[in-house]
């Protein structure tokens, strides 16, 4: 029997590939009929295929293919013993779920081969296929529900029989009609899995009138409103992020009591998890949950302050600004901190009698609070350095008129001071709006580990810090020559002066802060992009640098008013560099890709070296192409005879390349920004840089690549999404660094790749070699960079295809392992992804709780889904 009736038995009775090649190979050896035995009588079979036909579910072959291919028809009709009105139905089936129905319903599959189908399954086939109205027999309906958050359920669902069709679905708990939507957002794993538009996506918002069904658990159903078709078998769920706590907690205690269901456990918990994460859309009520949380375990937490080894003295500097009332609330933001050991100077103009009149009665009620005096003109600066003089603490922080801190702002900055004492700590904030009981949170601001190129681009810390008395005062305090961008100015000046591991991230939300309104905002963005565009210059001045700082564009996005771009120098003369692109054929990719990069050969002051990595290609199109490109522009065709080795590929180019900078490009890209070649060269060339890698976009305009976000997991962050929209907090479109970019377009300094290794060829040959390497370059000291603006289309995977049959997912499945055992830590904790973000899902879509953060990482993963994106 061949290998091939195996493979495809595997395909049309359990709807996947083979889990090992051995097993592939013990059932090759049997005879035919008993190989069909094993498969049509097989409990895998009776129960994810025959009870999912039976019950009108979706199959599970839509994760091989769509429909069935032209092949594996004609096997199953050349192959199996069925009568000649099953083969002949066969022949013009168009769905896995018609030929299946054919092989069980037709009586001389079972008396040839002699399994036994479940007859109340056979039962129930038979008259759902007799029910089906004539019009529902042209729909095939799959999908899923992947993501159920508080009151928040995500998913996707297709038409197989019809790609294009946007599919209205109705939401049932416990057979009670809760709602409709639509299947309207772009899915890309969906649509190259399946193809068609790939608008199969779609959230649904529990309506705030069955809330209160949810406090307990129910039986959630989806069905196409047309067939009345599910997408996906009922699934128990219960939204109320109360009841998932505590489902999370009780799994958690038993992981610890009992080690024997360990892995049991493990898979459990990501899912679970997921339950107890808030959208972002919801983060006031994430806000007031952790509050109430921090209010119920004050007591204890001023206990534990009390306890304290060192007791450093915070200076809260509090300039009066406009609202008075505003400073009362910051002040007693202040009065309920857990640790006690602060003072706050409260800037007040001398002539303003009736404001200081109030506050001397609450410095004489509490004699941490006390007034500095200031001019009646005083700036803003001013009055923060007449605070300052004033001050006697070991840090200082300022706190805006009507900001808050959170009550455990101070405790959890002097518990960082028991270990070490960083010159400049800086924490995570967020916006609210209102007061007192109208108070309402709107984003939070979770940052990330210490980026200066970040940091140039948009001031990400903003005054959420708290830094050395005696540091600020050897500065000499805030100045006026920057104007509103006094505080950028200042944490610029301490970063000059500071080692690395004197400046710190607390991964905590600690501030928050009064959102201003659009007047307010839009009266001072003039003066103040003016005045960050000057500050970040003069850093740049300051220490020698010759880049320049640019007003943001974004030729494919949209214009950030309040970032910047830094254009960095490229040194006399430009370094040589050498575009390394490996093909096999499809000259209809590699052709767009080469004439967009000579027509960019223009932006860039030197001519460029271009290799050709020829793997083992024969169509008479690409040796043409080949020879035209060797002709006409120079370029070098080098040939690599050998199965497909993406790592192998590049190494060999890369020591035969001539150039001080490798850009290593894939042959199903193509430029859009005419200067890439200098703005990815001009990073590379950093000294502190080891890798550099740019925006990729999809075929439609949506961003493939806009780096890479680890966590527990590798996937591109911004994949979807629309260029102009940014990402979280426009990261997408902003220069910064990552842990991590595509080696679809990266550029590196070729001393560095090779004193490195360049990449893994030995372990991974085709993924996660552009990983390893960026991890490489971390270890070794160096940032790898990732900037939007160089911006490449990138047609991912056309030319290799997916890694979706049996001997590339083997291959892929060795790879990771691989990752996991080289990088455990590095790629659990990614420095640039805050860590209150989600581990699973789509990046920077739901915050965990601060008990979920501080369970074991490995607890949290969901192996399934890891790597997913690469």
């Amino acid at each position: 029997m061949a290998r091939a009736d195996v493979i495809n038995a595997y395909r049309l009775f359990l709807g996947r590939v083979p889990e090992a090649e051995r097993v592939v190979q013990n059932r090759a050896a049997a005879p035919l009929s008993k190989m069909l035995r094993g498969f049509a009588g097989s409990k895998e079979f009776s129960e994810r295929v025959l009870r999912q036909l039976a019950s009108g579910y979706p199959l599970p072959h839509f994760r091989i293919a769509a429909v069935p291919d032209s092949e594996i028809v004609a096997w199953a009709v050349e192959t199996l013993p069925l009568g000649e009105p099953a083969k002949a139905n066969i022949a013009l089936a168009k769905t896995w779920r018609d030929i299946l129905t054919q092989i069980v319903c037709d009586p001389e599959f079972p008396e040839n081969f002699g399994p036994s189908f479940d007859e109340e399954l056979l039962a129930l086939l038979r008259r759902r296929q007799a029910a089906v109205p004539l019009e529902y027999k042209g729909r095939e309906i799959v999908g899923g529900v992947e993501e159920t958050a508080i009151f928040e359920i995500r998913g996707w669902a297709a038409n197989l029989l019809n790609l294009e069709e946007s599919l209205t679905l109705e939401f049932y708990l416990d057979n009670l009609f809760v709602g409709v939507v639509q299947t309207q957002h772009f899915r890309r794993d969906m649509q190259e899995r399946l193809g068609g538009s790939g608008n199969f996506g779609f959230l649904f918002n529990v309506p705030a009138a069955h809330h209160p069904d949810l406090e307990v658990e129910r039986l959630l159903t989806v069905r196409d409103s047309v067939s009345r078709m599910p997408i996906a078998p009922p699934m128990r769920v219960r939204l109320a992020p109360t009841e998932a706590l505590d489902s999370l907690f009780r799994l958690h205690n038993e992981v610890e009591s009992l080690h024997t269901s360990i892995e049991r456990l493990q898979a459990a918990l990501p899912r679970v998890i997921a339950d107890t994460e808030y959208p972002l859309a919801m983060y006031d009520a994430y806000r007031k949950a952790a509050r109430n949380d921090l209010m119920a375990n004050r007591v204890a937490q001023a206990a534990e302050a009390a306890a304290l080894a060192y007791q450093p003295t915070f200076s809260v500097i509090l300039p009066k600004e406009d609202v008075p009332s505003r400073m009362l609330s910051s002040i007693n933001s202040l009065r309920r901190q857990t640790y006690r050991n602060w003072e706050c100077l409260v800037c007040i103009p001398q002539l303003d009698d009736e404001v200081r009149s109030q506050f001397e009665t609450l410095c004489a009620n509490d004699g941490r609070i006390q007034v500095a005096d200031v001019s009646t003109e005083a700036k803003a600066w001013e009055k923060a350095n007449a605070g300052l003089e004033r001050a006697s603490g070991d840090y200082v922080l300022w706190l805006k008129e009507g900001d808050l801190l959170s009550a455990d702002a101070l405790f959890e900055m002097s518990r960082v001071l028991q270990e070490r004492k960083p010159g400049l700590i800086y924490f995570d904030e967020d916006l609210f709006e209102g007061e007192g009981n109208t108070l309402r949170y709107l984003l939070p601001v979770l940052k990330t580990a210490p980026d200066r190129d970040f940091l140039l681009a948009t001031d990400y810390i903003g005054n959420a810090f708290v830094c050395s008395r005696r540091l600020v005062k050897e500065a000499s305090g805030l100045r006026d020559e920057f104007g509103l961008a006094c505080h950028y100015d200042l944490v610029f000046r301490l970063l000059e002066q500071l080692k690395p591991d004197e400046l710190l991230h607390l991964e905590r939300i600690l501030y928050h802060r009064h959102a201003p309104s659009q007047l307010e905002e839009g009266a001072q963005m003039s003066a103040r992009n003016a005045d960050f565009i000057a500050c970040a210059r003069a850093h740049l001045q300051r220490i020698g640098s010759a880049a320049e700082i640019e007003p943001h564009e974004d030729p494919y996005g949209i214009r950030r008013p309040s970032c910047r771009r830094v254009v960095w120098p490229l040194p006399e003369p430009p370094p040589l560099v050498s575009i390394i692109i490996p093909t096999r054929d499809r000259a209809d990719l590699m052709g767009p890709c080469l004439q967009s990069v000579w027509d960019s050969q223009t932006h860039y002051p030197r001519p460029f070296e271009l290799i050709i990595m020829d793997n083992e290609s024969c169509e008479p199109e690409t040796l043409q192409l080949f020879e035209r490109a060797a002709r006409e522009h120079g370029a070098k065709v080098i040939p690599f005879h050998s199965a497909f080795n993406w790592s192998a590929i590049n190494n060999h180019a890369a020591r035969r390349a001539e150039g001080y900078i490798l850009l290593f490009l894939n042959n199903d890209t193509q430029v859009l920004t005419p200067d890439w070649i200098r703005e990815l060269t001009s990073n590379a060339i950093r000294p502190d840089v080891g890798a550099v890698g740019a925006r990729l976009l999809y075929e439609d305009g949506t961003i493939q690549h806009g780096g890479v976000v680890l966590g527990g997991r590798a996937v591109h962050e911004g994949g979807g999404q629309r260029p102009s929209d940014g990402g979280y907090l426009g990261r997408t479109a902003l220069q910064r660094n990552v842990s991590a970019v595509t080696g679809a377009c990266l550029a590196t300094r070729k001393d560095i790749f090779l004193e490195l290794g360049g990449f893994d060829e030995m372990n991974l040959k085709v993924a996660f070699n552009d990983i390893d390497y960026c991890l490489k370059i971390r270890a070794a000291g160096y940032s790898v960079i990732y900037t939007p603006f160089a911006t490449l289309y990138h047609f991912e995977s056309k030319s290799r295809g997916l890694d979706n049959d049996f001997e590339k997912r083997l291959r892929s499945q060795s790879e990771f392992r691989t990752m996991s055992a080289r990088w455990g830590r590095a790629i659990e904790c990614d420095p640039f992804y805050n860590p209150r973000f989600n581990r699973t899902g789509r990046p920077f879509t739901r915050l965990r709780s601060q008990q979920v953060i501080s369970m074991p990482p490995e607890l949290q993963n969901d192996e399934e889904e890891l790597w997913k994106e690469e």
